[in-house]
């Protein structure tokens, strides 16, 4: 699976638990909802082959439709995931 698309990858991972992860390994270390799935293994893996891509995804997610963000099983609102991508953002400088 690891020769998929770096745009399929993002759906692999999903957009929210993407921005949670990014949010943890930026922003604030406590952060855990990204822990709230069975595959973190696998998104993990996929996250750390598209590292090239995360800012311009995070720039992405801030354009997104709140339809397209609130469908995600780790329990986060669209609200929150827009403000965790872009304080991620920030700290991406």
């Amino acid at each position: 699976m690891s020769g998929l698309p770096e745009e399929k990858k993002l759906r692999s991972m999903g957009v929210a638990w993407f921005v949670s992860y990014a949010y943890y390994n930026h922003v604030d270390k406590s952060h855990d909802n990204w822990q709230r799935t069975n595959t973190v293994a696998m998104r993990k893996s996929f996250y750390a082959s598209t590292t090239e891509h995360h800012v311009e995804w995070l720039r992405e997610v801030l354009d997104m439709r709140p339809a397209g963000l609130s469908r995600n099983t780790i329990g986060l609102g669209t609200a929150e995931i827009k403000d965790m991508a872009g304080r991620t953002l920030a700290k991406m400088g």
